[in-house]
């Protein structure tokens, strides 16, 4: 999917078209011709905060088994035997 820009002013004289468009894809707005916001739906939105709520807990979670295998590593060793 590419991403749409707009300018900030098309943006301030069109808001409610840009809101339409941005239930279906997201719109990027650019300020002074740089990349500054990205609008998009709220499901969009709560989507990709769940994903990266479940990315961060995965890290969290291989940090942790790495962690203790660093610590345990022998007695994991030992047990499995």
């Amino acid at each position: 999917m590419t991403l749409k820009f707009v300018t900030s002013t098309e943006f301030q004289n069109s808001a409610g078209r840009f809101f339409d468009e941005a239930r279906k894809s997201p719109v990027g707005i650019k300020k002074h011709g740089v990349q500054s916001h990205v609008l998009m739906d709220f499901d969009t939105y709560q989507k990709l905060q769940e994903f990266a709520t479940a990315a961060v807990r995965a890290a969290k979670f291989d940090a942790a088994i790495a962690d203790g295998h660093e610590r345990y590593g022998k007695v994991f060793e030992h047990l499995a035997k």
